[in-house]
């Protein structure tokens, strides 16, 4: 009977009509999960306002009448909420949908088979990162590490935590070491990974080291305006020196601006000259002691030039011109609240729930000129008291009643604060949709005629560990697997953790120095000429080799490395079935310099470093085991640093060079410039620590030089089939992989 009700809601829904009478009735029979399916479909239609609305429907009947369905425990279900979190972070609620999540992890029970409790962990701290949400980062953290969430037995999950602690007291340390300028800003810096006491632990240690030193005094005295602890910064205001007085105006001024006291605040910032904290303090108080705000808009102005992308700065530009004419229409504000809604969408959000407003609506953000203002009103007004013009800072109250420190960082140069939140939000729709339509156990019927041959009973009933049952791609979109096919390659941005980039690069170091002769492929300990002994990877003069084949002594499962990367190899391979290659090990290569002065930036087509993976001398087409070729990027990643290149369309060539061949092709002796000097279109692999890179294994690629002073730091795992990739399968089983064989071939 449910499935017979899920399919008509697919087809009404498939045919957008989300409203009708039909649909309004199966939602009311099927209950929070078909309420969750029709708010991912307007997602997908970018109608956020009104997918909001079910996703918070689904939950709040998941609650109430869905329970009654249950035990008599009432147990709620954690994989709804997973699923509910993700989707209320793609519709941009991001407060709610970190808090769903986290509710998620928090209900899901000993016997957690689809592992929710690790991803929504992860999932959510992915967010709160990006967003600045420190309180509530560090607390998913400290979960993650002390929690036993990924089934691990208790010795594993006991070392996850004494790796914290230990990298807890190591960065105190590291706060207290070096001059008391550097030492200041490391212990403030506390603030954010390790939260307000550790900073103030620090910076307490350090004054009594140094005694009364100014940049020490001011970043206390910052923290302290920070938590609004103001009886505490009046008494160390009170106590000093003139000199430091007079160097702490702007904290002065900041202390004067909490209590109230903009006469103070105007005294102290009397000659701010070109400085745009004094010029922002100043304008504050302006602001509050004129009737006409023009004044207070001007200085603010001078505050924008000198620093134009600071958050605080803008906010209160903005806010000022609209009380100089609230009536008059002006692209001011317009523009201002456009690009502060990508410099702090976190900020925005909160302000916006916090007056009771929509930022998000199924048109965009919020159009309407008096909305805009108010919610940049309120997002100024909730800045915190130190009034910090580089990095913000404000307070929110948390689902458990607390009051959590949210950052906004500064605004650089690159993609904004809300591109990176939402690069891949077409690919967390598709990929959370297709775990509540496994969760639903109904599939919705496709339009291709293959699968409309097949019934939907069978359809139900499809197990992933039958290699023979067709794949349908749950987490890549359909303009992701054609690009695929297309340019041989695809790119899965912020794929793993680069906290563990970190890591592991650090613990490479320690191995290169310490054990090469145990960990560098090659290596010989009697010459001394390529001795790693004094090697340091922050000194090119150490570096005796152009490349670094270094072992590791760990093994991940790649579904808890990186989920991401999983779910796309499954897609690209056509399940998990077919898949034999499950787990990595950390084995790093390093492209580290060239000397040859005739070298080039870019591989020419005519250079023999082209090549593919595991190549034979009698490589064929029907014994292809090497499914897919990676590369997983353990640093930043910049142009002309010894970069792998690609030959964008090499695939096809290469896969006609086998077919006409069928006996075999030798690509060892051989290796591939025939193909490359014919190709047209080249990419440079760049990215950032914790993107990964998923090639075809016909992709032709090289590497190249390297004379950038910087260590090109990189994996280059490979994912083998169970069974050699098959072609001559139906066209509508072929996985993407040998889909773009089998294009190439069939064209002439």
């Amino acid at each position: 009977m449910a499935e017979e009700l899920y399919l008509r809601l697919f087809a009404e829904l498939n045919d957008s009509r989300f409203d009708s009478p039909e649909a309004q009735s199966l939602l009311d029979q099927l209950g929070s999960r078909a309420l969750a399916f029709r708010a991912f479909a307007r997602a997908r239609r970018r109608a956020w306002g009104r997918a909001r609305a079910d996703f918070l429907a689904a939950l709040e009947l998941h609650d109430t009448h869905d329970q009654d369905d249950q035990d008599d425990q009432q147990q709620p279900d954690p994989l709804l909420l997973w699923i509910c979190g993700a989707g209320l972070i793609a519709v941009r609620d991001y407060d709610r949908g970190v808090a769903t999540l986290t509710r998620a992890a928090a209900n899901a029970g000993p016997n957690d088979e689809v592992g929710v409790a690790t991803r929504a962990r992860k999932l959510a701290l992915k967010y709160t990162t990006l967003l600045g949400w420190s309180h509530e980062a560090r607390e998913l953290r400290e979960s993650i590490a002390t929690l036993d969430i990924h089934g691990a037995k208790h010795l594993r999950a006991h070392g996850l935590e004494l790796q914290r602690q230990a990298a807890i007291r190591r960065r105190a340390q590291q706060a207290l070491e070096g001059p008391p300028d550097l030492s200041a800003r490391k212990a403030y810096a506390l603030l954010f990974r390790d939260g307000p006491d550790a900073a103030g632990e620090a910076l307490d240690t350090l004054l009594r080291r140094h005694g009364d030193h100014p940049a020490l005094l001011r970043a206390r005295l910052r923290l302290e305006l920070l938590l609004d602890q103001l009886e505490s910064a009046e008494q160390r205001a009170a106590a000093l020196s003139d000199a430091n007085a007079a160097a702490l105006r702007a904290e002065r001024a900041a202390l004067a601006l909490a209590w109230g006291d903009a006469n103070q605040a105007l005294l102290l910032t009397r000659e701010a000259g070109d400085d745009p904290q004094l010029l922002y303090l100043r304008g504050l108080a302006t602001r509050l002691l004129v009737d006409d705000p023009g004044e207070a808009a001007e200085l603010f102005e001078r505050a924008r030039v000198a620093l134009p992308n600071s958050v605080a700065i803008n906010l209160a530009l903005a806010v000022t011109r609209h009380l100089q004419d609230p009536h008059e229409f002006t692209a001011g504000i317009e523009r201002r609240f456009e690009e502060l809604l990508e410099w702090a969408p976190g900020l925005l959000a909160d302000a916006a729930a916090s007056a009771g407003l929509s930022l998000w609506t199924d048109d965009g953000p919020a159009a309407e000129r008096e909305i805009k203002a108010q919610i940049l009103q309120r997002a100024h007004g909730m800045l915190t008291s130190e009034r910090d013009v580089s990095l913000s800072t404000y307070a929110r109250k948390g689902s458990n009643g607390r009051l959590h420190l949210r950052h906004v960082a500064p605004v650089g140069e690159g993609p904004s604060h809300c591109a990176k939140l939402h690069h891949d939000e077409d690919e967390l729709i598709s990929q959370y949709e297709a775990t509540l339509v496994w969760a639903i156990g109904v599939r919705p019927p496709r339009p291709d005629q293959a699968d409309a041959r097949r019934t939907e009973h069978e359809a139900q009933r499809r197990d992933d560990s039958d290699p023979s049952q067709l794949w349908t791609p749950r987490y890549l979109s359909a303009a992701q697997i054609e690009q695929f096919l297309r340019d041989g390659f695809i790119v899965l941005p912020g794929a793993f953790d680069p906290e563990l980039a970190r890591r592991w690069r650090e613990d490479a170091k320690r191995r290169l120095r310490d054990e090469p002769e145990r960990w560098v492929r090659g290596y010989d300990p009697s010459d001394e000429s390529r001795s790693l002994a004094g090697f340091s990877a922050d000194d090119p003069s150490t570096w005796n080799r152009s490349r670094i084949d270094l072992l590791g002594p760990e093994t991940l499962v790649i579904e808890e490395f990186s989920p991401t990367a999983w779910a796309a190899i499954c897609d690209l391979l056509g399940g998990p079935a077919r898949i034999e290659t499950t787990s990595w090990g950390n084995y790093l290569i390093l492209n580290l310099r060239d000397d040859d002065p005739d070298a080039k930036d870019q591989p020419s087509g005519h250079a023999t470093s082209w090549h593919i993976d595991d190549p034979s001398p009698t490589t064929r087409v029907d014994r292809i085991r090497n499914g897919l070729v990676c590369i997983a990027l353990f640093d930043k990643l910049l142009p002309r640093s010894g970069n792998t290149w690609l030959a964008l369309d090499s695939v096809a060539r290469v896969a006609r060079e086998l077919a006409a061949n069928p006996s075999g092709v030798d690509f060892v002796t051989d290796r591939g410039s025939r193909i490359t000097k014919l190709c047209e279109r080249f990419h440079e692999v760049v990215g950032e620590a914790g993107d990964i890179l998923l090639l075809h294994p016909l992709l032709m690629h090289s590497a190249s030089q390297n004379r950038s002073g910087r260590i090109r730091w990189m994996a280059n795992p490979m994912v083998y089939m169970k069974q050699p990739l098959d072609i001559t399968r139906p066209v509508e089983q072929l996985s993407p992989v040998e889909l773009a064989i089998h294009r190439a071939i069939q064209t002439p």
